[in-house]
């Protein structure tokens, strides 16, 4: 009898598909349902954005594929947004690919630096994704803690028990999912210290790079001289820029490393889409004042959050200054996939199991807070608030 391979049957279904697909059966039976869940942006695609692309329409360029890489043009600016923001010197034409979102560029990256049977360090809790991808390439996910004690920094001595000759890399995401801490750059430079001394790679998921807030700066770790080299830097569109379902990112590093990465983008995806190309060219050559209100926006729906959370029992948090994710956690016996439906079910509201982001989110919720208006904040965490509180007792 014909079976499917044990890689993908070793693989989790992602959480967040069972959750939504009952939310939808619930919104059908006319239920009132309010999502805390999936992270997406408050904003919508700029207006200028849609109407270049309308302008465009016609122009016989989306009937054919791009160069694997992407437009030169895109690839052009955004060498220019990362020299100008994130302080990182790209040569657009042979260190930068453009791709379907940053899960392409995951894909990409950690197929090149990991053969079957290597190990990948996923700092935890992690962006569930990292871990599928990770163990659909072959390899093993080696699940350390971050320190909730201690903002979630890395215990550099701990880690070193964790590594050996089969240990390739290292993912770093900061602003970070679904905790919403940034590491600062003093951390950020210890761990490049730590890269560099153990011989390992460093994959840096920078989606949420342009949404940090309490005069907290973005540091970006290819911008140290010395890790460049080592560095693979992956980044979206999807987030600052509301472009989540044009599916649209980027991977930028050394030549000797994207010759290899190219090879995967024709496997798998030939180019990015056309259409979405120009629309995350558009996007760059715009202004991008409206980042500034989006993140006022969120640190105003983060203080509301955390002020709410603070009247809950038993609910202790690290604050979030980056992203538009909260991860409390609470006290109690309750697994958080159940406690997760139950709230669901009985509160009307979404949130994400803890339990999710790998072994060390058990016992937390993930909160989204970047795409609800203030009315339908007070309104979730007013369920949230009973649901913790009745189903916590």
């Amino acid at each position: 009898m014909l079976s499917v391979s044990n890689r993908v049957k070793n693989v989790s279904s992602p959480p967040i598909v069972e959750l939504v697909n009952l939310a939808f059966k619930l919104e059908k039976e006319g239920e009132d349902i309010l999502s805390f869940g999936q992270g997406i942006s408050g904003l919508e695609t700029p207006e200028h954005v849609l109407n270049k692309i309308s302008e465009q329409l016609k122009n016989p360029a989306l009937t054919k594929y791009s160069p694997d890489q992407g437009f030169f043009e895109l690839r052009a600016e955004l060498a220019e947004k990362l020299r100008r923001y994130n302080r990182i010197e790209y040569d657009p034409e042979k260190e930068i690919t453009i791709t379907i979102g940053a899960s392409s560029a995951f894909l990409g990256a950690t197929m090149v630096v990991a053969d079957p049977g290597d190990k990948i360090i996923l700092p935890s809790p992690y962006y569930f994704d990292h871990e599928f991808t990770v163990k659909l390439i072959g390899s093993i996910p080696i699940e350390f803690p971050m320190n909730e004690e201690n903002n979630y920094f890395l215990d550099f001595d701990k880690l070193e028990k964790s590594i050996d000759d089969k240990t390739k890399a290292i993912v770093v995401v900061s602003p970070n999912n679904p905790t919403g801490i940034v590491w600062p750059e003093r951390h950020l430079r210890e761990i490049a210290d730590f890269a560099i001394k153990r011989d390992l790679y460093i994959i840096t998921d920078e989606t949420y790079d342009f949404l940090v807030y309490d005069d907290i700066p973005h540091f970006s770790i290819a911008s140290i001289p010395e890790a460049w080299d080592k560095t693979i830097t992956i980044g979206s569109f999807s987030k600052a820029f509301a472009l989540a379902g044009w599916r649209v990112g980027y991977i930028a590093a050394p030549e000797n490393i994207m010759k290899e990465i190219i090879k995967v983008q024709d496997a798998v995806v030939i180019c990015a889409p056309v259409i979405s190309q120009l629309a995350a060219l558009f996007a760059l050559r715009g202004e991008l004042t409206f980042l500034d209100y989006y993140n006022k926006m969120l640190k105003r729906n983060r203080d509301y959050v955390i002020s709410r959370l603070d009247e809950i029992p038993n609910i202790t948090y690290v604050k979030p200054k980056g992203a538009f994710y909260i991860f409390p956690r609470y006290s109690g016996n309750i697994p958080s996939r159940d406690l997760a439906f139950k709230i669901l079910k009985e509160y009307k509201l979404l949130v994400l199991p803890g339990s999710a982001f790998g072994r060390y989110g058990e016992y937390h919720l993930r909160i989204t807070f970047g795409s609800q208006t203030y009315e339908e904040l007070e309104v979730g965490m007013d369920r949230l608030k009973d649901a913790l509180t009745n189903l916590l007792k």
